[in-house]
């Protein structure tokens, strides 16, 4: 199925700016006629971006044990989803609009450095010496190749997530 999902530099801000509430098609559950209307169901994923700190030409692949080599840091990052957008969307080209008009990142950055003492072992899939992945870039020797990290997300102030 083909997949289209946009994004761009002038959708990334800063986490203390306001998002404005996008306008799209929206399917109706009960009847299944559309309308063209501001969204109603928006959301928010609590993720981590990461900030690359050299040029890597267009096509390398960056192996895991040379991820601490190319990363300065991490930002608290939230890409934003119109959901019932997104779902009139998704068949036949995937999330468009629904999903390409805001991305917030947190005002700073943690540097890899100052996550140094919460490097650890793997709770989940162990991909030490090629575990079972098919994907050679994901495999590591490294003893303690991830972090155990948690932060919090809110929205207006209110508590919304916790993850760790």
């Amino acid at each position: 199925m083909p997949l289209g999902y946009n994004g761009r530099a002038s959708s990334v801000v800063c986490g203390t700016e306001r998002i404005h509430r996008p306008s799209g098609i929206i399917r109706s559950p009960k009847d299944l006629t559309t309308s063209f209307g501001p969204s109603k169901e928006m959301d928010y994923e609590a993720e981590l971006g990461f900030f690359v700190s050299q040029s890597l030409p267009m096509g390398k692949t960056i192996a895991a044990d040379e991820a601490k080599d190319y990363i300065f840091g991490f930002v608290v990052l939230n890409d934003w989803s119109a959901r019932d957008v997104q779902f009139t969307e998704m068949t036949p080209l995937g999330p468009f609009n629904g999903k390409g008009f805001a991305t917030s990142i947190s005002p700073w950055v943690t540097t890899l450095d100052a996550l140094e003492g919460a490097r650890c072992a793997p709770s989940g899939l162990d991909l030490r010496g090629g575990g079972s992945t098919l994907a050679p870039h994901l495999r590591h020797g490294d003893e303690n190749p991830t972090w155990n990290l948690e932060f919090e997300v809110s929205v207006f102030s209110e508590f919304s997530c916790r993850t760790h």
